[in-house]
């Protein structure tokens, strides 16, 4: 439940720091099935995220429920940048 309140308001690297490790954790929790997490999650993906992040990312950016979230579309439109 803390993730889900915390996750979404990151706007910054410098708001959170997280080791790769924390990353891989998250990056497997997309595979969850909880969509209000997975949503957070996606929410933090611009600021910690990383090419296996960008990978799951894509695979859900492949279903309605995500694609319509701004996080899903700004982080797939960075993708050029990884």
């Amino acid at each position: 439940d803390a993730l889900i309140k915390i996750l979404p308001n990151i706007s910054s690297e410098e708001d959170i720091l997280l080791t790769p490790n924390h990353v891989t954790c998250l990056i497997k929790s997309l595979r969850l099935n909880n969509d209000d997490l997975r949503i957070a999650i996606l929410y933090a993906m611009p600021f910690v995220g990383n090419k296996a992040a960008l990978d799951a990312v894509r695979r859900l950016a492949k279903y309605e429920k995500f694609n319509k979230h701004q996080a899903v579309v700004e982080w797939v439109g960075r993708s050029a940048n990884l």
